[in-house]
């Protein structure tokens, strides 16, 4: 599992990675074939707005988080609607409630810059390689989608037990938080800048995806705004100290709900010696270092795109 933070009041780059979340990776129809068996509804409505995934709310979300946020459980969220939530507003673009409203500064320790109120993080479970490509090369829907189901429980599995250890407020009362999700088919090479919101002048990375065609790679982004509801009622910010050097921790969880969930259909899982993953022996070494590409140097694939346009890559503004 990886994971990124976003922060409040930076809409620009709240905008650019919603905009990176909802980027097509796969067909129109093998995207309304993954909405149907995610029971996400019809994908009619990002289709419109060009976008080619569907950012999907918890289904069991709780009513005060669905309250607090604008959003109702299932619901599949428009682009702007996403950028909104990742910027730390509620989706409508509205403040949020509680000690949540604003951007609150603090003096930095060192440096004597600003740090801002951290909007939410997105968690990011990823299948290994052999994984994503028994889902790429299936040779049935049934079989294709059996291995997709496996890794989306896998996910809501994990989802739920990373909710169970970090949704504890500072004096002890437990509490859930909301979630979203995306699920992405490949790799894809990204850039990041890093710079001043036009608009608000708060300091935020943006992330931007080269136009290039990536590798198989079935993986869900999850974006948890940073919102903890306690059983009486509380909302609260999420205590990101209780994620402290856990992250390979909840990355093993899913690993191990991937592995049950594929041997329950049938599918021979081992554990893979190197990396410490859920691997699949019926697909050869061989095949997930060729279509492992993407990973090895995203930068070299922005150079090689600026050059084919004929720009030099170290002489361009930001």
């Amino acid at each position: 599992m990886t994971y990124r933070t976003f922060v409040a009041g930076a809409p620009s780059a709240a905008t650019a990675y919603a905009l990176h979340l909802l980027e097509r990776t796969v067909d129109e129809a093998e995207q309304r074939m993954a909405a149907y068996y995610a029971r996400a509804g019809s994908t009619d409505a990002a289709a419109a707005e060009g976008l080619g995934l569907v950012p999907v709310v918890r289904e069991d979300i709780d009513p005060v988080s669905a309250r607090v946020l604008g959003i109702t459980p299932g619901e599949a969220l428009s682009q702007e609607r996403l950028a909104n939530i990742l910027g730390g507003r509620a989706a409508d673009g509205g403040e949020l409630d509680g000690h949540q409203r604003g951007v609150r500064r603090y003096e930095a320790e060192e440096g004597g810059g600003e740090r801002h109120r951290i909007a939410g993080v997105d968690l990011c479970f990823s299948a290994p390689k052999s994984v994503s490509l028994a889902w790429a090369f299936a040779e049935t829907d049934a079989e294709r989608n059996s291995v997709l189901q496996a890794h989306r429980d896998a996910r809501d599995e994990a989802l739920a037990y990373v909710e169970r250890e970090i949704g504890v407020a500072r004096d002890g009362e437990r509490g859930r938080f909301a979630w979203i999700t995306v699920d992405h088919f490949t790799a894809r090479p990204t850039v990041e800048v890093t710079r001043p919101d036009p608009a608000t002048g708060v300091v935020a990375t943006e992330l931007y995806t080269l136009p290039r065609a990536g590798d198989p790679q079935l993986h869900s982004h999850c974006v948890v705004p940073n919102l903890l509801v306690t059983a009486s009622g509380r909302v609260l910010s999420i205590n990101r100290d209780l994620m402290r050097d856990r992250v390979h921790e909840f990355g093993a969880v899913y690993q191990a709900m991937l592995a049950r969930r594929l041997r329950a259909v049938g599918v021979e899982v081992e554990l893979d010696a190197r990396t410490l993953a859920a691997r699949l022996p019926c697909v050869p070494e061989a095949a997930c270092e060729e279509f492992s590409r993407r990973t090895r140097d995203a930068q070299a694939a922005a150079r090689e795109h600026a050059a084919r346009a004929g720009r030099d890559w170290d002489a361009m503004p930001e």
